[in-house]
């Protein structure tokens, strides 16, 4: 067999080109771009929400940091979704122990997220930028005219106006400082609008469950018994002392649907013999049907025409479900959102 090569796509070029040797788990999805403020001035437009019902023009996460070996993030199911979350659990045991330190690593940090564009680099389109909420609020208090109480609409697509901040500091340390707004209003482009009304935030987002969280936290990989024999994970065992140990209780449940010997189901369940073999009779021999009464050949001819006008249509119904021929082209590879970028560098 002859060896047939398959060439890949330039998607799958440049994310090999693009990889890590150490990847970190987020909490956006891969095909939609992070904002990172740089090191001094930043300059950005914020759009409007996308979501029904918004508020704001930003979304409140609430997002574990540094969890685990990889220093993965993710998202709190304990805040955003009153679900248990492995991580607060473990966090209220440091605390219950006196590890302050270790508390306050696994605390969930208050994020807002935004739709925003970077006014240095416009060809990247619209950024998912997890701004901090302290920035956020500085924002939104320069946004108030306090001598004629009128508000700067930040986020209004016609009439908005651009924002500004710096950056000071690595790591922890990191502060943005000198918040300004810009007085003159300006518009933004509709193809940035129609990309984030197609992405509202909340679709950016990856949702973990509590397993997956505690694999990420602990390194390792967690059987999926592991889940069925303590469905709650990490919870103290202390908090199960009451409980009696499965085992007993399995034992238990067997008693109470104890079932009788097979000989007595056998007897119970199977009708007489006489009965069996009358069955087996019938099988054998299925009753003469009565044969149909004559019809005449006009009859018979439009039964006969009417089926094949019914074959026909049937038919004609499969071809209009076939799916189109495949195209020569091979496919690009990209997600939606990958391709409508490419169109703000055009």
């Amino acid at each position: 067999m002859a060896f047939k090569y398959r060439a890949r796509t330039e998607a799958q070029w440049q994310k090999q080109a693009d990889q890590k040797g150490f990847e970190s788990e987020g909490y956006i999805k891969e095909d939609f771009l992070l904002y990172k403020p740089a090191k001094g001035d930043n300059y950005i437009r914020i759009l409007p929400p996308t979501w029904e019902e918004p508020e704001h023009y930003g979304y409140i996460v609430y997002v574990h940091y540094q969890v685990g070996p990889n220093k993965a993030a993710v998202l709190c199911p304990r805040k955003m979704k009153n679900q248990h979350c492995p991580l607060c659990e473990a966090q209220e045991r440091a605390a219950r122990e006196g590890d302050k330190e270790l508390a306050d690593e696994l605390n969930a940090g208050k994020r807002v997220l935004c739709w925003i564009i970077d006014l240095k680099d416009r060809e990247k389109g619209p950024q998912v930028y997890p701004m901090p909420w302290k920035t956020d609020a500085a924002f939104c208090k320069l946004a108030r005219d306090p001598r004629t109480g009128d508000t700067y609409e930040l986020d209004n697509p016609d009439n908005g106006h651009n924002v500004s901040f710096e950056r000071v500091g690595e790591g922890i340390s990191t502060k943005y400082e000198a918040h300004r707004i810009e007085s003159r209003p300006s518009s933004v482009s509709t193809q940035f609008l129609e990309f984030i009304e197609e992405f509202p935030l909340p679709s950016t987002l990856i949702w973990r469950d509590y397993d997956e969280i505690k694999r990420l936290y602990e390194g390792e990989d967690a059987t999926s018994s592991d889940r069925k024999e303590d469905p709650r994970g990490w919870r103290d065992r202390s908090e199960r002392r009451d409980e009696p140990p499965r085992e007993e209780t399995r034992r238990e449940e067997r008693r109470e649907r104890e079932e009788p010997p097979r000989e007595e189901r056998r007897e119970r369940d199977e009708p007489p013999r006489e009965e069996r073999r009358e069955r087996v009779r019938m099988r054998e021999e299925p009753p003469p049907r009565d044969d149909p009464p004559p019809r005449s050949e006009r009859d018979y001819g439009r039964e006969t025409s009417g089926r094949d006008d019914e074959r026909r249509g049937d038919t004609r119904r499969e071809e209009t479900r076939r799916e189109p021929p495949p195209r020569d082209e091979p496919p690009s590879g990209k997600s939606r959102a990958q391709e409508l970028r490419e169109r703000f560098r055009k």
